[in-house]
Formats: structure tokens, C-alpha cells, sequence
């Protein structure tokens, strides 16, 4: 949600706004273009052609599931020329190119023995050989804290453009707000400005989340667009809560050192319908009466992910896969408490999978009433959203007069 500012003279032409939005498919840098057949930046494009025309062979220490960032990508060889085989580079092209520069030279006769072999795919897949056990509730806390704490360089020029779909911002999250350091001490009241930019923040931790997550980034573009589009709002609000609990401020706690207060009197923008004490409530206090760790919200938002209700352009089929995965991180969270309290038996493990996922429910609940209180301040001219807020925030919500 953000104020639409008046001047845009910070836009630059057409051309060089649509090569701003060109990111790297496998690590998600700047690509200036596609090669081999991806759109891919100049690390990628390399370490491809060396993997392929050296023949190299890698392994994976964690069965394949490293997060591909840019930050990351020279960590596990293994899984970045996976990535670059999943977004479509293709060895013939750069086999290709390497005959074509090769016949210049040595006019090699045309006998087969001399070309290489159509894509000899051996060369190209990744040695499958047995590898250490990777625990991945361990790996999705694991994700979640670098995700947490990744920071832009204060030295990074940044034109921000939050206005803009939806679909040019989740490829490419910088350019929705900089990634500055999370503050959840929540030592004083937040203006208008830190709500606006909180939204924002929020949005490009969600964005930097799912591009880690491999369970995630396995489903088909469209379907990745049309998920994430429909669960940033259950994310946002289900972040908060987490924080506010472990802030223990009174009211909702945000990442800029503020909190929007439970006092009426003090806050900066209306709440039309005090969602912020039913939050505290519902949301809270349960979450302190219950003792949710860190393991267990992390699989709370994986399973909250998952949910493809309410997205009519998602397939039968879509929607199947969607609710395997969905399925995964529910028993995944079972066999976590079952570990976590080993005095429970099977009866307490399933009431408190229960009591997490009537989180999730009403969760759901405070989403509907702060997207239609959105739409009201909206329509009430007290906020102006712009488009990609309105895809986020809006989209099917009816404002909360």
C-alpha cells in the first residue's frame, strides 16, 4: 500500500525500464540477455559453457534442495547447473557454437566421430550418487533467517518504482523498496510513512522467500504468479503476529523499530473496524498460549502457502500438486511435534497440529478484514494504492464501511 507520488520523472524510456526489469533465471542478478536459451547474467552464462564444454560432474551435499540466490549460487555447483537446466539453457546451443568455431579452424571433415554426440546427456545431468541427509524442516528454518537478515548495500543506487504489476515485481523485487535491516524492537509509534513502507518491505521478504523455497519455485511460472499474488496478504499478517509475540510491544510490530498501537488515539491511519485488537487476540495471545517456536512458524507459512482456494485460473491438476505440497508440510509439522514433546502420544500431537492450523483459520479471518479495510481508506481517499498494491491487497476485497 503506498501514496502514488506525483512526479514521475524518475521513470526512465521504455526501453531501459523494461532492460531494468531483466533478472537472471537461475540466481535472480541482472541479466542484460538471454544465452544458451535463458535469460541468464554473465556468471551464469559461464559457469554454464565451463560445466558443459569441461564435462564436468558435480554432487550435491543436501539431495539437491540449495537455494538458488545470488548471494548463494557459487555454494553448491550441483544445484546451479540444475537450475540452469530447469530454465531451459540448453547444451546443444553452446555444443553448437563450440563445432562451428572449431570447423573454422581445423576444417574437420563432416564424419561423425568428430561431432559431438547429439547432447550426450550424461554430460549435462547431475551425478546422482547417495548424500548425506539433509533435514528440510531444518533447511526451511535455515532459509527463513538468511532470508531475514539479507540487506541491500547502502552504497546501491536503487529507483524504486513501486507502481507496477505485480508480475514485474516479483521478478524483480528491488524495485519495489530497498532491503534494509529488520528491527522488530518496536520502540515507538509508527507513522503513515513506516505502514506504507512496511507493506513494501514485507512484500519483497515474502518475494525473497519464495524464491528460496524449492517446493515452491518446482511449480509452473503461471502458477507461481497466481499463488503468490493470492497469499502475500495471509503471509503479511501471519509475519506480524510472529513478531509481535516475540516483540511483546502492544500492538502490531513491524520491521522498522514501530508498532501500529492498540490505542485508537495513537494510531496513524484508522482501523475502521479495531482489527488490531481482534489480531491481538485471536492471533497473540494465542500464539502465546500455545508456545509456538520458530521450527513450527516456519512450517505454519509453508502450509499456508499452499493453499490454491479462492484461485479460479489455477487447473484441476494445478490445484492437485498444490495440495500435495500442502499435504507435505502437514505431516512434516506432526513429526516435528512428535518430536518436540516426546511425552506426547499420537492423540495430543494430532490437537495440537489442530490448534496451528485454527491459527491459520483465523489468520485467514484478520486477511479478509484488513484487505477490506484497505479498500475503504481506498475509496475513502484517506490512502491511494497503486496497481501493485491493488493486486495484493484489494483485488476481491469489498470495502469495510
Amino acid at each position: 500500500m503506498s501514496i502514488r507520488a506525483a512526479d514521475t520523472t524518475l521513470l526512465k524510456s521504455g526501453a531501459e525500464v523494461m532492460d531494468s526489469w531483466k533478472i537472471c533465471e537461475i540466481c535472480g542478478d541482472k541479466a542484460n540477455s538471454r544465452h544458451y536459451g535463458a535469460m541468464a547474467c554473465n556468471g551464469c552464462k559461464a559457469f554454464f559453457r565451463r560445466s558443459i564444454w569441461n564435462n564436468r560432474q558435480y554432487r550435491c551435499r543436501f539431495k539437491g534442495t540449495c537455494a538458488m540466490l545470488k548471494e548463494l549460487r557459487t555454494a553448491c555447483k550441483a544445484c546451479r547447473l540444475k537450475k540452469c537446466l530447469h530454465c531451459g539453457m540448453d547444451p546443444r546451443e553452446l555444443l553448437g557454437t563450440r563445432k562451428a568455431e572449431a570447423e573454422k579452424t581445423l576444417s574437420l571433415p563432416e564424419d561423425p566421430q568428430y561431432v559431438a554426440q547429439p547432447l550426450k546427456m550424461a554430460v549435462c545431468e547431475i551425478k546422482r550418487q547417495p548424500m548425506p541427509h539433509c533435514d528440510p524442516i531444518d533447511l526451511l528454518t535455515q532459509i527463513d533467517r538468511f532470508i531475514a537478515a539479507r540487506v541491500d548495500p547502502s552504497f546501491q543506487i536503487f529507483i524504486e518504482q513501486p507502481d507496477i504489476p505485480f508480475q514485474i515485481a516479483f521478478r524483480n523485487p528491488s524495485l519495489i523498496i530497498r532491503r534494509t535491516q529488520i528491527n522488530c524492537a518496536a520502540e515507538r509509534i509508527a507513522s503513515a510513512n513506516d505502514i506504507l513502507d512496511e507493506c513494501r518491505r514485507m512484500l519483497v521478504l515474502y518475494i525473497d522467500w519464495l524464491h528460496s523455497f524449492t517446493d515452491f519455485q518446482s511449480l509452473p511460472a503461471a502458477v507461481q504468479i497466481a499463488l503468490a499474488k493470492a497469499r502475500f496478504s495471509n503471509f503479511m499478517w501471519l509475519v506480524c503476529a510472529w513478531r509481535t509475540y516475540r516483540a511483546g510491544c502492544p500492538g502490531v510490530c513491524n520491521s522498522r523499530g514501530s508498532y501500529f498501537p492498540c490505542n485508537r488515539q495513537q494510531r496513524c491511519l484508522p482501523d475502521l473496524k479495531d482489527i488490531t485488537s481482534l489480531f491481538m487476540k485471536v492471533m497473540v495471545e494465542e500464539i502465546r498460549r500455545i508456545d509456538l517456536d520458530e521450527t513450527e512458524f516456519c512450517l505454519l507459512k509453508a502450509i499456508d502457502l499452499f493453499n490454491y482456494e479462492a484461485i479460479d485460473e489455477l487447473e484441476e491438476c494445478e490445484k492437485t500438486i498444490i495440495g500435495k505440497k500442502r499435504e507435505k508440510y502437514i505431516k512434516l509439522l506432526y513429526e516435528y511435534i512428535l518430536n518436540r514433546f516426546k511425552h506426547f502420544n499420537e492423540l495430543d500431537v494430532a490437537l495440537r497440529v489442530g490448534k496451528l492450523m485454527q491459527l491459520l483459520v483465523e489468520n485467514a479471518r484478520i486477511t479478509l478484514m484488513g484487505n477490506s479495510n484497505i479498500a475503504a481508506l481506498d475509496a475513502m481517499g484517506v490512502v491511494e494504492l497503486d496497481q501493485l498494491n491493488c493486486e495484493v491487497f484489494v483485488k476481491e476485497a469489498s470495502p469495510a464501511f
